[in-house]
């Protein structure tokens, strides 16, 4: 079986197809990461695919530490988002005309599917997020959705361990709360 290095080391070296293989297993914690912050749910579309062109263009400079590429991924989205904000831009969306990610297609079909399976559950999950700080809501759904670990996610939001751990508790405590009600 493939690891993640192996399809990294592949996607470095310009193999769109590894690339391509980032982008099915990424998409949706990116699309989840924009969706939690945007009212409009084609913005966090639009951004989760400029987030991938950006990544492609820049993927030679890439270095992989830990297990996963995502949060790389995540740095990325996060400063689309900020741009987003400031500037309201329009944003570079991937085409069936361009070539730059290979079986775009076919994987786009597999993501939407499984984006409109989860969108009903989400949007209870994003109402009771959107009661949180962004910092808070960033901390859980990193976390506890995606599975990084504290130090990956210091890492992007340029926090400390204990400062990501800190808004995790009070994001729970929060959550709870509102559960209850």
């Amino acid at each position: 079986m493939e690891t993640v290095q192996d399809i990294v080391h592949r996607a470095k070296a310009g193999d769109k197809e590894a690339f391509g293989l980032l982008y099915q297993s990424y998409y949706v914690p990116i699309y989840r990461y924009c969706r939690i912050r945007l009212a409009k749910k084609e913005d966090a579309e639009d951004i989760a695919q400029d987030v991938f062109v950006k990544a492609w263009k820049s993927f030679d400079t890439f270095t992989l530490r830990g297990s996963t590429a995502l949060p790389f991924f995540y740095t990325i989205a996060k400063n689309a988002l900020i741009d987003f904000r400031k500037k309201k831009r329009p944003i570079e969306v991937l085409n069936k005309d361009t070539d730059d990610v290979g079986s775009r297609d076919i994987i786009h079909d597999e993501i939407s599917a499984n984006i409109m399976a989860a969108e009903e559950t989400s949007q209870k999950i994003y109402s009771l997020l959107a009661t949180l700080s962004e910092n808070e809501s960033d901390a859980i759904v990193m976390r506890f959705i995606d599975g990084l670990s504290n130090a990956e996610i210091a890492t992007i939001v340029g926090r400390s361990e204990e400062s990501v751990r800190q808004l995790q508790s009070r994001g729970l405590r929060k959550l709870k709360s509102s559960f209850k009600q």
